[in-house]
């Protein structure tokens, strides 16, 4: 499904229905699953529209861009450590116009059970997109239109063993990846004590010639000043 798409076209795929169709200089598109259907009319022509897997910060609203992965089964790390494992994320899908060089937001939609939690104590704690995913030491297999696959290095700084039940990220930064059978990014965790950690994305793909994913907020656009998350109330 995600890649470039000119217009006129037709998808159906797991009851989804996207389409844009030309009706004299109009272009009539639609998007269609379960009861959610949306209709726009674009005054454009020879342009082309591209599928993507964008951050999952989206809906059902912009509440927050910080995404929390809780891991099924708590992990033990050894001191001074630097070990790699494989979670899974959720994913929204973004429809973008293409004019040119320039990208804008047409749709976004997921097929998705959305929760949220809060990170930290009731006054000060951070509200969090909420995932919950099993520890994988290989690529676990996916749904391509539901989950993407992160590689998430962790190194624990510390001198003793600890343990890790959860993560939390600031999904500015995320950089996805995706061909026809996945969607990846790569994270790092670096942890200091039982209560601190940072984290952070890399910029790579886990396979070579992988599309980068539209991205739909840029981060020096926003003129933050770091796409890392600071763990303070717990690992």
């Amino acid at each position: 499904m995600f890649g470039p798409y000119n217009i006129p076209f037709r998808i159906e795929c797991n009851d989804i229905l996207i389409e844009a169709i030309n009706e004299d200089d109009i272009t009539i598109y639609r998007r269609k699953f379960g009861n959610d259907t949306i209709e726009k009319k674009l005054l454009a022509t020879n342009r082309k529209i591209i599928i993507s897997p964008i951050k999952p910060i989206n809906r059902p609203k912009k509440l927050t861009p910080h995404l929390l992965i809780e891991f099924e089964t708590p992990l033990f790390t050894e001191p001074r450590s630097n070990k790699k494992i494989y979670l899974k994320f959720p994913v929204e899908i973004g429809l973008f116009i293409m004019g040119g060089k320039s990208f804008e937001l047409l749709d976004v939609f997921t097929i998705m059970n959305q929760k949220y939690t809060l990170y930290g104590d009731p006054i000060n704690g951070v509200l969090c997109k909420y995932w919950k995913s099993p520890v994988e030491n290989n690529r676990p297999e996916i749904d391509l239109l539901t989950h993407g696959i992160m590689e998430l290095s962790i190194t624990n700084k510390s001198s003793t063993w600890l343990e890790v039940s959860k993560v939390v990220f600031n999904s500015y930064g995320m950089k996805m990846y995706y061909n026809q059978q996945f969607i990846c990014l790569k994270a790092e965790m670096k942890i200091y004590t039982e209560l601190s950690a940072e984290t952070d994305f890399i910029d790579s793909a886990l396979e070579k010639k992988m599309t980068k994913s539209v991205e739909l907020y840029n981060a020096k656009k926003l003129q933050l000043t770091t796409t890392k998350f600071v763990m303070r109330d717990g690992i």
